[in-house]
């Protein structure tokens, strides 16, 4: 009885969960690379922060197990770039697609957290979503300048 009450998210929360973490790892080893690899103090920063935020968020999150993957273009396109330009240094237009990425990652996060049955994870998945966005607001700002 008592598992029941500890496991109350369904099983469609548990795939999203779990493809959540698996991006949430990808991202958290992109801005690794990406803040040994730059050479800007202010940019190599901003990578540690965001690089530190999806490691706090990975810490605080229940682990999972496998699960069948999310069939969703979203998640797959999210992770494709993560996968796909974690070796690569960072150049201007590489921010502008970073920026696009994390506000592609915000509104997938977002709308896991209005659609899905999240449990104790929702508090901490809202938390990490507002501190993202600001990180992408930071970033947006470097842009601009």
């Amino acid at each position: 009885m008592q598992s029941s009450l500890t496991h109350n998210s369904t099983p469609p929360a548990h795939q999203e969960l779990y493809a959540l973490q698996q991006l949430l790892a990808m991202a958290q080893q992109y801005f690794q690379q990406q803040a040994q690899q730059s050479q800007s103090g202010n940019l190599r920063r901003q990578f540690q922060q965001l690089q530190q935020l999806h490691q706090q968020v990975l810490l605080l999150l229940p682990a999972t197990e496998p699960a069948a993957n999310a069939d969703d273009q979203r998640l797959a396109t999210l992770q494709q770039f993560y996968q796909n330009s974690s070796t690569e240094i960072c150049s201007p237009a590489c921010l502008s697609q970073l920026k696009l990425q994390l506000n592609k990652q915000l509104h997938w996060q977002k709308s896991l957290l209005r659609n899905q049955q999240l449990g104790c994870c929702h508090t901490v998945l809202l938390h990490f979503t507002a501190s993202l966005q600001m990180a992408t607001d930071q970033l947006a700002l470097r842009l601009h300048h």
